[in-house]
């Protein structure tokens, strides 16, 4: 038995190389098991497998498909709870933002509100059709 001089764990003579190679010389990317000199080199590497968060819905993709997830995602739409208009996801921020809302400096209606308000439209919509 012998002990490593760098992180004093014990291990068997014989091991010691593989476990400072494997340990202390270089970092491995654990999405795509790529080695690198070091946690400077693996913070410089740009993994096409590592997950990526949309910024739109947040779900985690890895990088080739978080690409085209996002571009759909951001051409849906979302209702401004302010002027009820559908605003493509992508421009939602800027719509509320930068006054381009057609109610800009009026109360902001709830989510739920306009639910309830759009269900309460739906029943009264069918009770009509049925007379």
């Amino acid at each position: 038995m012998t002990e490593c001089k760098i992180c004093m764990k014990k291990l068997l003579k014989q091991n010691l190389n593989d476990h400072n190679f494997q340990e202390h010389s270089g970092k491995k990317c654990e999405y795509c098991d790529a080695l690198f000199d070091g946690d400077y080199m693996l913070s410089l590497h740009s993994c096409q497998l590592k997950p990526r968060q949309c910024a739109y819905c947040e779900v985690f993709l890895p990088y080739a498909q978080h690409l085209i997830h996002e571009e759909e995602c951001s051409n849906r739409t979302e209702q401004c709870p302010n002027c009820r208009f559908l605003i493509r996801r992508r421009f939602y921020i800027e719509h509320i933002t930068n006054l381009n809302c057609s109610s800009v400096g009026l109360e902001v209606i709830p989510a739920e509100v306009l639910l309830i308000e759009a269900r309460k439209y739906n029943k009264l919509a069918r009770t009509q059709k049925q007379l």
